[in-house]
């Protein structure tokens, strides 16, 4: 059975996401309702998906840790040439602007 708070949703909650470049390397986190999305060629690319209660495994991460967690999912990527735009943004605003239109709008 769900937690009770897990079936009513989410109240309040937090979020973050960064990046930085340092020399090749980029680093992008994110810990709560955010992500960043990242254009190689003109392909939109998640580099982790949003930590909510509509993710299964996150779900049961977040029951299981009663509520609490501050561990944030960490990509490091070698900066190429390919890479054109990132943009990081909360889940509610990908929500309404889906990956694909973000990033072919912003090459345009």
């Amino acid at each position: 059975m769900l937690d009770k708070r897990v079936e009513k949703g989410p109240e309040c909650g937090a979020f973050c996401v960064t990046a930085f470049i340092d020399g090749e390397d980029v680093v992008v986190s994110n810990l709560g309702n955010c992500k960043g999305v990242l254009c190689r060629d003109g392909v939109a690319e998640t580099l982790a998906p949003p930590h909510n209660v509509y993710n299964l495994d996150e779900r049961k991460r977040i029951v299981d840790k009663d509520w609490m967690i501050a561990e944030p999912d960490t990509n490091v990527l070698k900066f190429t040439s390919d890479m054109e735009v990132l943009v990081l943004a909360t889940d509610t605003f990908w929500d309404w602007a889906r990956n694909f239109c973000l990033i072919s709008n912003s090459l345009r």
